[in-house]
Parts: structure tokens; sequence; C-alpha cells
């Protein structure tokens, strides 16, 4: 190898680039456009060690139309030291992909006086996979890659606030595999599917240990009309129209109040066997489903203080916790279902977080599942999503259909394989079966093979000699060819 292909191979090694993020810490309107409060990117690792980051303020060069830092900075000097003591005196660039290297780019961003480059990529291409196309021995400065929607939000913000200034935190620690699955449930109490659902990977989540944690989420709407200033009084909603449920025509309970209470005392449920038992809230839920839903078709307030006492616990074991998501001393009064709830609180702000629409929905590792919600793609997400796989998984995990399965190269060559071996199998038989009828009517005198080739021999003799037998092609009359005459009879045949 020579040593510029050396050089050349040591860059693509120092440059191919690492999967991270970057979390935007002020101003909050900003904050808040981005999803999760986190811009993925790629960025290439250049003088860097593991688990850094640096914090410093975003710029971008406004004085050019294409904004790409493909020409020298001379009206952007970030040398100067900035005011502001968080952002630790780092400065970073802000500029789009295209026109120029990537070490061009760097290079004119170091020079600036920049303390880190941040690249717009351009259209919906990926933003992995990026080296560095020339030589960039001379760049210290890392170098990042974000998506194009990004960083449009980022430059808007900047054309549209001048003088706000932009903090970001760059974290430059390469994502792992997280052993901790974060599995989120959400759906109703009034829902005959999601009890049966739930029933069925309870069994499964004791198998993952404490790779999974489960949390129950109930939905929770608003009333369209309300505000803070103009509350709305529905059979349907507590606080005041600030947390509804509106029943589907299909739910056996059409009355949205009474699924709310029930929700809040399960979740109460699930916070009380999260202090005792796991198994608590399974159990909960499990006789619940048999004795009010598929039995009763009941929702009430008595048919949950039943359940309790078939588990063996005090009809009034989960007043308490719901009194208290209401801020009052106990439940005895009506006036209560008209005070704000923490705990719908809580669940309202969790759907408008995932933009959840449809119910029951999933959510793990805050990446929500969508089409039809199905026992085996669950547990296949979670497998796929755990690092201790349990024995089950290899069934299961063919379900995920979050992630494309790669071909199985070995099974491709072995049906090639055997796809070769049966044509050349075929192509013998079928030679030694011809082989095997030619002998056998040879050998039952069906084929006189020397009389025919005697036939033909003395047949070709005489055509030879009787020339005047046949007239060649005639091209004297109007160059018109004339069909060659033959004796019938002259000429055998095998």
């Amino acid at each position: 190898m020579s040593i510029n292909s050396f050089k050349l191979y040591l860059q693509i090694i120092l440059f191919i680039v690492t999967y991270s993020q970057i979390s935007i810490l002020s101003p909050y309107g900003l904050v808040e456009q981005f999803y999760n409060k986190k811009i993925e990117m790629s960025y290439g690792k250049v003088g860097l060690q593991s688990n850094f980051y640096i914090r410093g303020q975003i710029f971008m060069e406004t004085i050019t139309e294409k904004h790409d830092a493909c020409s020298p900075l001379t009206g952007l000097d970030l040398r100067k030291k900035n005011e502001t003591i968080y952002d630790e005196n780092y400065k970073i660039l802000l500029a789009y992909r295209g026109t120029c290297s990537f070490s061009q780019k760097a290079r004119n961003a170091q020079q600036a006086g920049a303390s880190m480059l941040i690249v717009i990529n351009m259209g919906n291409t990926p933003i992995n996979n990026v080296i560095f196309d020339e030589d960039s021995s001379d760049i210290y400065i890392p170098v990042a890659l974000i998506n194009y929607n990004d960083g449009k939000i980022i430059e808007d913000y900047i054309k549209s606030n001048s003088g706000s200034k932009i903090l970001a935190e760059v974290d430059f620690s390469p994502k792992t595999e997280k052993k901790i699955v974060d599995f989120k449930f959400f759906f109703s109490s009034s829902e005959p599917r999601a009890y049966d659902l739930i029933g069925n990977i309870t069994k499964f989540l004791d198998k993952f240990g404490d790779q999974v944690i489960f949390t129950p989420h109930y939905v929770v709407h608003q009333d369209p009309y309300y505000t803070v200033e103009n509350p709305r009084n529905n059979i349907n909603c507590l606080s005041k129209g600030a947390y509804c449920y509106f029943p589907k025509q299909t739910t056996i309970i059409q009355d949205g109040q009474k699924i709310l209470m029930e929700d809040l005392r399960q979740k109460c449920m699930f916070k009380l066997s999260k202090e005792k038992s796991a198994s608590l809230y399974y159990e909960y839920m499990k006789t619940f489903s048999n004795e009010c839903i598929i039995s009763r078709k009941s929702l009430s307030e008595l048919c949950s203080k039943n359940t309790l006492d078939m588990l063996g616990y005090p009809a009034n074991y989960l007043d308490g916790c719901v009194s208290d998501s209401f801020g009052v001393s106990d439940l005895y009064s009506s006036s209560y279902i008209e005070k704000e709830n923490k705990i719908l609180k809580d669940e309202y702000e969790e759907i408008l977080k995932y933009k959840l629409t449809t119910f029951p929905a999933v959510v793990i590792n805050d990446v929500a599942l969508h089409g039809i919600i199905k026992e085996e793609s669950i547990i296949g997400y979670l497998c796929n999503n755990v690092r201790d796989k349990p024995d089950f998984c290899g069934l299961y995990s063919m379900f995920d259909k979050s992630k494309k399965s790669a071909p199985n190269k070995k099974l491709i060559y072995f049906l090639m394989f055997l796809l070769i071996v049966v044509n050349i199998s075929l192509f013998f038989m079928c030679r030694a079966y011809i082989l095997e009828r030619i002998n056998d009517r040879v050998n039952s005198g069906n084929i006189d093979i020397d009389g025919r080739i005697n036939n033909v021999i003395n047949n070709y003799f005489a055509l030879k000699s009787s020339s005047n037998d046949y007239k060649a092609f005639d091209n004297s009359n109007n160059n018109s060819a004339k069909v060659i005459e033959m004796r019938e009879g002259s000429v055998g045949t095998i």
C-alpha cells in the first residue's frame, strides 16, 4: 500500500460518522419545536474523545444567500468572547450542505473562529455514512450533519429573531443499545380489547425481567370548546371540561365521567402495585375484566370495590389516591369532580407528547407503533430492543415490522446449489432414457441401421452420376432463379 493510499484510508477511518444528538437549551420557543427537544445528528470524529460534549451559541452567516460556508467568512468573526457565561465561549456555525466539500466548509468555519460546524443536509438523504472527500489533516473542529427540516427550523428562527441567542449542547457520545426498554400502553378502561391485550402480554413481561418497564396510560381528551376562561360542564368530562372521554357508539358504557373515574382507580392501583407487588395491578385488571366488563358490563365504583374485596383488599383501598389526585381530603362531596386532577393532567400531556390519535396505542422507547396493535407485534418489538433475549424471542421477533430482516444468504446459496443439482440430474436422466429407447429398438430389430446406411450411400452415388436429372439455377433469364428439378424417388431418407 502506498503512502497516499494509506493516508486516504486513515482519513476515512477518522471521519466515518457516528450517531449522536443536539439539545437546544434556549430560547424556550425554539426548544418546543423539536420532538423530544432533541436533534439527531451524525458527526466526524476530529480530535475528539468519547463521552465528550460542548455547549455553545449557534451562529449563521447571513451575508450570502446560500449560507453554505464555501467562501471565506470575512463578515463573521466568532473569535470574540461572548459575555454569556453559560455557553462556555463555544461558537457553533450553521451552514447548508452542497456546492463545496465538507473539508472546505470546515476550514472556512475554523478560520472564522468557530468551535464546531453543523451542516444542514439537503433533501431526504440519510445523514449517516458521510466521509470527508479531501485532505482534512488541518481541520481540528468537529463537523456534524443534521436533517434538513431541523436545520430549516433553526434558520427560520434566527432570521425572525435576530436579537435572540440560541444555546445548544452537543453530545458526542455515540448511542448504544438500551438495556432498559420503556413500554407505554395507552387505552381506556371501557375497552374490552385492551384487557385481553394486557392479559396476553403480562405472562411475557416477567420473562424480560428488569429490562422492560411497563407503564399503563389512559385515554384523556379535552372538550373542544374548553379554555381556562370558558370551563365546560359536560357529562363526559371532569375538571370543568379539561379532561374528557367521549365514548364510541360501541362502548358498553356511555358515561364519560364514570369511565374517567375508573381510569383513575386503575392508575392508582398501578401506583400502589409498584410499592407492594407488580402482580397486584395485573390481578386487578384480570378480575375487573371478568367481573365488571364481561359479566356485568359496568364501570361503577361498586363493581371496583367488589373487585378489591375479591382480591382481599378493603373497599376504600384506592380512595385516598383518587381523592389526592383531585387535591381533596375525601370523595364524599360531588364538587371534587370540578377540581383540577393531576393524574389526568399527566395522562393528557403524554398523549399530546406522542401526538396519538388512535387507541389502544403502544409507545416503546418514545417510538409509537403504527398499524393494528397485536400481541405478536408488541412482543416482537420488545425482543428486538432488549439485550438479553428470552427463549421465546426467536419466534416473536419475526412479527416485529419495525425492522426489515436481511435476506438469508446461506439459504439463497443452498437453493441455487439445489437447483443446479436438479437440472444436472434431469439432463442425465433424460439422456439415459433416450439411449435406452434407441438400444431397445435396435436390439428388437425395429431399426435396420446397416440397411439404411447402405440405402443412403447408393442414393448418393446415383444422384451424382445422373447429372441430367436436375437443372441448376439459371440466372440468364431476368436474373430469376429456377427451382432445381429432381427426379421423384431419386433420394431416399432414413
